[in-house]
């Protein structure tokens, strides 16, 4: 749903990027931005962190059977009941959490990102370096650290 990359320029939300409510209660394409933040804000914190001996990961626990939805409209809600049909269970959502917390294997993958604890390429704009460097700045301006 980010396949074009974050919109800086309107970090805010005042424009709405919306599916149609009347369908779906509203739910944002910005839910793909963040997960797109995650993987980016991720890699430039490994890089930040290298020669530390901290690493930092990121992974994807696949579709994972939630409530996820459940306040939405009525389309919302049923097509998550269908999808839940298809979904792992918490458990299996955070199998890969849980290995990479506990694995001493990876540590020279930091910044990597992880499903089904194998290494895994995300998509190319989640391996943009200069957005990884731009959301960190902007991060930075956010909480007045620079």
């Amino acid at each position: 749903m980010a396949k074009n990359g974050i919109r800086f320029d309107d970090l805010s939300g005042k424009r709405l990027y919306r599916f149609p409510k009347k369908l779906f209660g509203g739910p944002t394409l910005r839910y793909g931005e963040t997960k797109l933040a995650n993987i980016l804000f991720t890699a430039e914190l490994a890089d930040k962190l290298k020669g530390t001996g901290i690493s930092a990961f990121c992974f994807d626990p696949g579709l994972v059977a939630t409530n996820f939805n459940q306040n939405n409209e009525l389309l919302a809600r049923a097509t998550m009941a269908v999808m839940k049909v298809y979904s792992r269970t918490p458990e299996k959502g955070a199998e890969t959490l849980v290995w990479l917390a506990g694995t001493d294997d990876i540590s020279g993958d930091n910044g990597s990102y992880y499903s089904d604890m194998r290494k895994t390429a995300p998509s190319a704009a989640a391996q943009n370096k200069d957005m990884a460097k731009r959301l960190w700045k902007v991060s930075e301006d956010q909480i007045k650290l620079t």
